[in-house]
């Protein structure tokens, strides 16, 4: 259960990225398993802390325009009465992660004081048709977190994307301003550029499945950082292939690998001795 809800955390805090809609593609809990309820004290929660909630962040992707400023929200799982919740606004890497516990029919947060208000279990569906907000623009901003991104390095990006055979849709930031969204392309996201050292995570639309990759500029250029091939975040390491986690497993490959290489030459020899007579 422990590992379960460590795996969680960790896959909520690398993977939603509302650019890329939060609604994970692989791991996230359906829509249509997510108890009303549950449902209802997240929103509660949201709107306590002072936004406002525009839904669960698959659904709210599904139905462009985007409503930038809102938030939403996505369920990473429910375990033993527990549901993992990452939430953030629209279209940004502002990512937050709060744990939900059922007691007593109502769904509570975990660690937070007891609210003089509880969310019930039965809760007045949503208003179908929602009231648009009063001080949503009429023209999305972008986001002010967002760095502004030399050509070249869009290039570059580009060229990376394609490199692994994706088709690249442009930054998430413009892609998610200009609906409808092009679900099965890819877009990006710029997180910083500090001293020509630029970390940049992209992935297909509307899903969370992330990779990040940082690039360097060299000269007028912008290159990968080895490694070439990015690793996904949050790549949990293995134990060493012996279990010990010695040295002396690295040694016997060495030797092991030497006897291989030894036996290959002299069965080669052989065999160019024979067709010699």
């Amino acid at each position: 259960m422990l590992r379960a809800r460590i795996l969680a955390t960790i896959g909520g805090i690398i993977a939603m990225t509302a650019a890329f809609s939060p609604g994970m593609a692989r791991a996230d809990v359906p829509p249509g398993q997510i108890p009303l309820s549950l449902h209802t004290a997240i929103q509660h929660y949201i709107e306590g802390e002072g936004h406002d909630y525009a839904g669960l962040c698959v659904d709210v992707n599904a139905n462009p325009p985007l409503p930038f400023g809102d938030y939403c929200s996505f369920v990473l799982s429910i375990e033993h009465d527990i549901a993992e919740v990452s939430y953030g606004p629209v279209a940004s890497n502002d990512i937050s992660l709060v744990s939900f516990r059922l007691e007593g029919g109502l769904w509570k947060v975990i660690g937070q004081a007891p609210s003089p208000t509880p969310v019930p279990s039965t809760a007045t569906p949503t208003p179908t048709i929602p009231a648009q907000p009063t001080a949503t623009p009429t023209t999305p901003a972008q986001p002010t977190t967002t760095p502004t991104v030399p050509p070249g390095l869009e290039s570059a990006i580009k060229a990376r994307i394609e490199s692994i055979g994706k088709e690249y849709a442009g930054l998430c930031t413009v892609v998610n301003a200009n609906p409808p969204v092009p679900f099965g392309k890819y877009c990006a996201f710029v997180n910083s550029i500090t001293n020509g050292v630029a970390d940049v995570s992209y992935g297909p639309v509307a899903t969370n499945d992330i990779t990040r990759v940082t690039f360097r500029l060299e000269g007028s250029q912008w290159k990968p950082v080895d490694p070439v091939t990015p690793t996904k975040t949050a790549v949990v390491p293995l134990p060493p292939a012996t279990g010990s986690g010695s040295d002396d497993s690295g040694a016997n490959a060495v030797v092991v690998a030497a006897i291989v290489s030894a036996v290959l030459l002299v069965s080669g020899a052989g065999a160019f001795a024979i067709r010699r007579r």
